[in-house]
């Protein structure tokens, strides 16, 4: 398959950590090798970075597959979008400061589901008004440590963005957030067309993903690492 063929041809993860880390990209693709489990994407990843559970008192890599509303957890966007599409977003929102990088990496894709991305400053320059952005305020909901915030603020570098656990607070934020997600539709975004062995890091402070639309049934399983930089000042 040509997949397979442009995965194997990829730099390995250490190589696409750098680029994405130095700020020369805000994502990279990588490829794995044979018998990568979790057990060697820890090792591999935590001599990178602080690596952080992406749910609390879970595993440090976790594997995501698609599932229905009513299995999903309470705040995920699986429990509002089920196995259909996701919107653009940014993992862990929720947590007061989101993880500076995001891994993820294909076990198996039989369903031909691409992963999306865009460079958040294609968003930025395209609202008008983006003064909004920082005025307008949102329900972060995280259970007992909901908080209120907006998508931009001075105070931090990253953008705020994701529709399953964001709920606006006036009708104000809720048409900002409608106009936001209406003109990433809008947007041509790079594809990530998973085979095994296919992976991709990316700055998840400069960079928003989707879950695009499905084209075969059949089992999905991607590896998934939430990663703070040991340089925290690099990851820009």
């Amino acid at each position: 398959m040509i997949g397979e063929r442009m995965a194997a041809s990829l730099p390995y993860l250490e190589e696409a950590f750098e680029v994405v880390v130095s700020g020369s990209r805000p994502w990279a693709r990588f490829r794995t090798e044979p018998g990568f489990d979790s057990r060697t994407a820890e090792e591999v990843l935590s001599s990178l970075g602080h690596l952080r559970p992406t749910r609390s008192g879970g595993k440090r890599i976790d594997f995501l597959t698609p599932a229905t509303s009513d299995l999903a957890h309470p705040r995920s966007l699986s429990a509002r979008f089920g196995e259909g599409v996701f919107p653009a977003h940014i993992d862990g929102a929720h947590c007061p400061v989101p993880p500076r990088i995001l891994a993820l990496w294909c076990e198996v894709d039989e369903q031909s589901r691409p992963t999306l991305l865009l460079p958040w400053s294609t968003v930025a320059a395209r609202i008008p008004r983006p003064d909004r952005m920082f005025r307008e305020v949102f329900w972060i909901r995280s259970g007992r440590d909901s908080f209120l915030d907006s998508i931009l603020s001075e105070r931090r570098e990253f953008a705020r963005l994701d529709p399953g656990c964001m709920e606006p607070a006036t009708r104000n934020a809720a048409a900002l957030l409608s106009e936001v997600l209406c003109m990433i539709d809008g947007c041509e975004l790079d594809r990530i067309e998973w085979v095994p062995g296919l992976g991709v890091i990316i700055n998840n402070w400069r960079a928003l993903h989707a879950r695009g639309a499905t084209k075969h049934s059949g089992k999905r399983l991607l590896g998934r690492a939430w990663i703070d930089p040991l340089n925290l000042k690099e990851a820009r």
